[in-house]
C-alpha cells in the first residue's frame, strides 16, 4: 500500500496479486479518512471490494 498526501487528501494505490492489477482511490486527509484508507485496502487486497466484482468475474470465469 502506498499512501501519498496531497492537498487536503490522500491518495492510496493497493495491488492484488490474484488479479495482477493496481487499484487507486483518495480519501480526505483526516482521522476518519485514514481509517478508510486502511479499511478499503485491506478489501482490495482480498479481493473483497465490492469495485473489483468485475475483476474477479474474469479472473474466475468457468
Amino acid at each position: 500500500m502506498t499512501i501519498v498526501p496531497t492537498n487536503g487528501t490522500i491518495r492510496v494505490t493497493q495491488a492484488n496479486k490474484d488479479f495482477s492489477k493496481v487499484y487507486e482511490s483518495t480519501f480526505p486527509d483526516t482521522k476518519e479518512g485514514q481509517r478508510d484508507a486502511f479499511k478499503w485496502a485491506g478489501e482490495i487486497v482480498m479481493g473483497w471490494s465490492k469495485s473489483q466484482d468485475n475483476d474477479w468475474s474474469n479472473h474466475h470465469a468457468a
